[in-house]
């Protein structure tokens, strides 16, 4: 359950501190949890991925653009930019007839549990993941689309209710519409 906060909890202590100690504060506060999240994945899992790493130094820019122009809209953009960037990734690969979730579970297919790696034998199956690089591509661009709307039309608490439910919201979609498709 812990890890479905991952990636959100900077950006929730910010809109918390941002409320009661302000904007310099509240980035202030989003530094250090992002380094201490990313800190918590290196411990935990032993290495940083690219997305963990682009998000801390996508965190450290925003803060720092907030901070300088005194302005949250920023800090804002930080999960704009990395769900559309997701998204995009994501989308090129499938193009490229590459498909990022394919090509990942059969690399680590030895790492992933039997049941798992079983079902990649499966034909349909492969299909699925070939389709859901697609439309979670599509379902990453359409939040980080969502989360700019929020952050120019509504409040903090909403902005990150649409950064954080919106996500899983946004991911539960993609898949849907996958096997929909399938």
């Amino acid at each position: 359950m812990g890890s479905l906060f991952i990636g959100v909890l900077p950006l929730l202590a910010f809109v918390i501190v941002d409320a009661f100690l302000g904007l310099k504060n509240a980035l202030i506060v989003t530094a250090v949890f992002a380094l201490l999240e990313t800190i918590f994945t290196l411990y935990y899992f032993r290495d940083i991925d690219f997305i963990s790493g682009l998000s801390l130094l996508l965190v450290f820019l925003f803060c720092y653009l907030s901070f300088r122009k005194k302005n949250d809209f920023f800090i804002k953009m930080q999960p704009v930019v990395l769900s559309i960037l997701i998204g995009v990734i994501l989308i090129f690969s499938y193009y490229l007839d590459r498909p990022f979730l394919l090509e990942i579970s059969m690399k680590y297919k030895t790492l992933l549990p039997k049941q798992f790696a079983q079902m990649l034998e499966n034909t349909l199956f492969r299909n699925l993941l070939v389709v859901s690089t697609f439309t979670l591509g599509l379902s990453h661009i359409l939040h980080g689309g969502a989360v700019y709307w929020s952050a120019i039309r509504l409040n903090n608490w909403w902005w990150i209710a649409t950064r954080g439910i919106g996500y899983y919201l946004f991911i539960g979609l993609g898949l849907l519409s996958a096997r929909l498709y399938i």
